[in-house]
């Protein structure tokens, strides 16, 4: 086979690749390549030198080592090492310097970098002076169509409620909007009658429902910021001084105590009952620490009172994550009509986290994280987890579950940190096979609303990436 017999001729070993389906495998790894110089915004000599190396040279240089240096080039590593074996040993054989001028099948191999650029540039349709978008590679020949969500719209009392009316209700990119949910806001207590009242909440989701979209709940169990104005007050009285401690300013219940968690499930029952027959409803994220997450608190380990009280109260990584598991069993139980969801986040690492999103999947919960930005692409690059761990359990659980994420924060279209722009977010997480976004209310107006701020300079690269993103190319 020629391949075999081109690595002979420069004599390397041919024994141990698996040559079968080339074309197919050699064309998905220069993808790879073009998604490495979109990822890393890596200039073209100063990805070339990363990749100029040998991986059996005297030097003992590795795949991804630059050849002046002993440190494996990060922005690289990830990416290369994901290649095709076949392929990886093929470049490393091309571009080792000593082997630079013979030939591989007639092919001059003195101008590799020209070759690999031209058929990455051809391939992938990119040009130098492209913006960085991880996740373009072309119209897909098999789209795979997404949620996209308006994140918190703000009332019908809001100056720019009119904007939401007149160019997201109506648009066929949005598929609805997602909502917050405080406990509070609902549960008036056992006293009184009724104990749910729904009445605020039912009408922030009815013009919505009216536009014919869906309507997703977030609901919160504890608020942030420095007043807990979540958690009922009748709860707290019932928890007692000793069950509830002050972290960072803010009041918060000891989770594991029966008179938070009884209360909180029937709420959760509640909540899965009064919208059972609501054929707009989407799904439902309960909070099952601060927010719509899985954290307690955040900073509590930073506040060294409220640590102390959690840990007086039985606080490990192993009983929280008991803690979580045994509430995901409990939504399960209710066999909700409408799709669960669980927010998660790292619990001192991602060994907690890592179990509990399995659990979640395995009772047929879907999840997601809340914390999309413009780390996760240099982390994902360098080969470090994502926010979370998200990236990879996305890739670990993709088609059994549906996969969300939600940004930072709202964007800065200039692409500047922590949250950056959603022209290299949204491409970057649809590859890793997101099916739910769910996108800051500004951000949908810098693409849509031409009065308002930011549009006539962003518009028309956010418009374009959110109706890509939600069609699937």
């Amino acid at each position: 086979m020629p391949w075999r017999e081109s690595f002979s001729r420069l004599g390397q070993d041919s024994t141990n690749f698996d040559y079968s389906n080339i074309s197919a495998r050699i064309f998905k790894s220069l993808t790879s390549l073009c998604k490495l110089l979109h990822t890393t915004d890596l200039p073209f000599p100063l990805l070339f030198e990363t990749l100029n190396i040998e991986a059996n040279s005297p030097g003992g240089k590795t795949f991804g080592q630059r050849p002046d240096s002993d440190e494996i080039a990060p922005p690289a590593r990830c990416w290369l090492n994901t290649f095709d074996p076949l392929f990886r040993h093929f470049v490393t054989v091309l571009i080792a310097k000593e082997q630079g001028t013979r030939c591989l099948g007639g092919v001059d191999l003195k101008n590799w970098p020209l070759i690999l650029l031209c058929l990455c540039l051809t391939g992938c349709g990119l040009s130098t002076g492209a913006p960085s978008d991880p996740g373009s590679t072309g119209t897909n020949p098999n789209p795979t169509p997404r949620s996209m969500y308006v994140l918190f719209p703000p009332s019908s009392k809001s100056p720019n409620f009119p904007d939401m009316q007149q160019y997201l209700m109506s648009n066929s990119i949005v598929a609805g909007a997602n909502f917050s949910v405080n406990w509070s806001e609902v549960d008036q207590g056992p006293g009184a009658n009724p104990q749910y009242v729904w009445n605020s909440v039912d009408d922030r989701l009815q013009p919505w429902i009216a536009a014919g979209k869906k309507v997703n709940l977030i609901v919160w169990p504890v608020s942030y910021g420095t007043t807990n104005a979540a958690t009922p007050a009748y709860v707290m009285s019932s928890l007692g001084s000793s069950n509830t401690v002050a972290c960072n300013g803010e009041n918060i219940p000891n989770y594991y105590a029966p008179a938070f968690v009884d209360a909180y499930q029937a709420f959760i029952s509640h909540v899965i009952q009064h919208y059972a027959s609501n054929s707009s409803v989407g799904y439902i994220r309960f909070g099952l620490g601060q927010g719509g997450e899985i954290y307690p608190v955040f900073g509590m380990q930073k506040d060294s009172h409220c640590f102390t009280t959690f840990t007086n109260w039985g606080w490990t990584d192993n009983s929280w994550g008991n803690y979580l598991m045994t509430m995901l069993d409990y939504e399960k139980s209710l066999k909700s009509p409408h799709q669960l969801m669980i927010g998660i986040t790292f619990i001192d690492g991602e060994t907690v986290t890592n179990a509990v999103t399995a659990h979640a999947v395995a009772n047929g919960i879907g999840f997601g994280n809340q914390g999309l930005q413009l780390s996760d692409i240099s982390n994902y690059a360098a080969g470090q987890p994502c926010q979370s761990n998200w990236c990879a359990l996305f890739t670990q659980y993709a088609g059994k579950v549906p996969l969300q994420l939600q940004t930072s924060g709202q964007s800065d279209p200039s692409n500047a940190p922590p949250t950056g722009s959603l022209v290299n977010l949204l491409p970057f997480a649809a590859n890793l096979h997101t099916t739910v976004f769910e996108i800051y209310w500004e951000d949908w107006l810098i693409a849509y609303a031409p009065d308002y701020p930011g549009y006539s300079q962003y518009h028309a690269a956010y418009a374009k990436v959110l109706q890509d993103t939600a069609q699937g190319n």
